[in-house]
Formats: C-alpha cells, sequence, structure tokens
C-alpha cells in the first residue's frame, strides 16, 4: 500500500494517503492486539485497509477474502471491529438518530425513496 501513488489510494480507499495513515495513527490503540502462541496478530493498518475498502465498495466477503489472503470469518470479525472502534473513538462526530430525530428521519426517507423503516444511510446504503 505504501507504494500507492495518490490517485490509487482515491481509487481503492476513497480518500487519500494522509487520512489513512491519520486514521491508522489514530486507531492503533483501540484495535491493536498481541500476538498469543499459535497466532500472529494482523497489523492495524491492514484491518483498517480491509475495512475500508469492504465497505467502500461494498463487495463480498469472498472477494475482499481474496483480496487481502485472509478468511471471510476474520473479515467479518475486522469489520465489526473497526464499525465499533469508529463509533467509540469518534463518538462527538457520527450520530445516531433517537427519538424524534429518528422519527424524522424515517419519515424523510420514506418521502424520498417510498423504502419503509430506513433509519439512516452510511455511504448511500440505508440501514
Amino acid at each position: 500500500m505504501i507504494q500507492y501513488n495518490d490517485a490509487r489510494w482515491i481509487e481503492c480507499f476513497r480518500v487519500n494517503k494522509d487520512f489513512v495513515f491519520q486514521l491508522i495513527e489514530k486507531l492503533t490503540h483501540f484495535m491493536e492486539e498481541k500476538d498469543i502462541h499459535y497466532k500472529c496478530v494482523m497489523l492495524v493498518g491492514i484491518q483498517i485497509a480491509c475495512a475500508l475498502y469492504k465497505l467502500v465498495h461494498r463487495v463480498g466477503y469472498f472477494h475482499c477474502s481474496e483480496m487481502f489472503t485472509i478468511s471471510k470469518s476474520t473479515i467479518h470479525m475486522v469489520l465489526q471491529k473497526f464499525v465499533h472502534v469508529m463509533n467509540v473513538v469518534f463518538k462527538n462526530q457520527i450520530k445516531w438518530p433517537k427519538g424524534k430525530d429518528l422519527k424524522d428521519v424515517m419519515v424523510g426517507f420514506k418521502k424520498i425513496c417510498d423504502f419503509p423503516s430506513i433509519n439512516n444511510a452510511i455511504n448511500v446504503i440505508q440501514i
């Protein structure tokens, strides 16, 4: 990844290299693990790259598994950990609607796209 030029960083992760490295620096404390007797841990940078790629391109676990040469279950665990850590670290920047705000958001989505029960969107993916 280090040898990627700026265009390749944008193509793969939709953000520039500096942002990814800032994100790695900010999340390393929360995501790093220690090696154990039977398992070497995955570098935090690889975990973040894998999660970003999966979220940005909306590809399946199988595609990510081939791209990063890790198992589908590991990708799933990395994605869960990444989303959890993002919610913890950026709790003041990420807001999930509640109460009246949640109802207003759901009504807004119903008006816009006629889908019932949508209460959020991340990267144009409705939740």
